[in-house]
């Protein structure tokens, strides 16, 4: 019969394990940890015994588990910056430079073929929904998303140093 004792006596082992989940030495330590006591909750070892030792699946399945569970539960933490550099622009400027932006963007699409604008107006009709796009006109949306990105990357060579010249 299993005991705790016997799965954590592979403890070097599951910590390894959890570090190929990108966890750091600390991290997958306490993702080990929370495995065992997840076990001892539980309080039926009798899944992880197979033929006398640890099963090795199930342990995998808990490690990657919790280390899921650890990602999950990362704050990220954001560095405020000085005073002196924070951005002051106005809420006008911004709406400013973003109507630039979408001018520059239907220049970009009338430049090239007709098809190009009309996507790009449909595309707006709809809410920039490109699913409902797509079951409306019979086109893949795989293509749609291709043809975006086409009048996407027009759209920044053609315009890249006005935009720069805006901001």
């Amino acid at each position: 019969m299993l005991s705790i004792e016997d799965i954590v006596a592979d403890h070097a082992k599951w910590v390894n394990w959890a570090k190929t989940h990108g966890l750091t030495d600390c991290d997958a330590e306490d993702a080990v940890q929370n495995v065992y006591l997840w076990i001892l909750e539980k309080g039926d070892v009798s899944k992880y015994d197979f033929k006398g030792r640890v099963n090795d699946f199930y342990m995998w399945q808990a490690i990657q588990s919790k280390s899921i569970d650890i990602y999950r539960k990362q704050k990220v933490f954001i560095n405020a910056e000085p005073e002196d550099r924070i951005d002051t622009t106005t809420l006008e400027e911004y709406q400013e430079w973003i109507d630039h932006c979408y001018e520059c963007v239907h220049e970009a699409a009338e430049e090239e073929h007709w098809y190009l604008k009309k996507f790009l107006e449909y595309y707006e009709e709809n809410g920039f929904n490109m699913a409902k796009l797509s079951r409306e006109t019979g086109i893949s949306l795989w293509s749609l998303r291709n043809t975006l990105k086409n009048i996407k990357d027009h759209a920044e060579d053609k315009c890249s140093a006005k935009l720069q010249q805006a901001r």
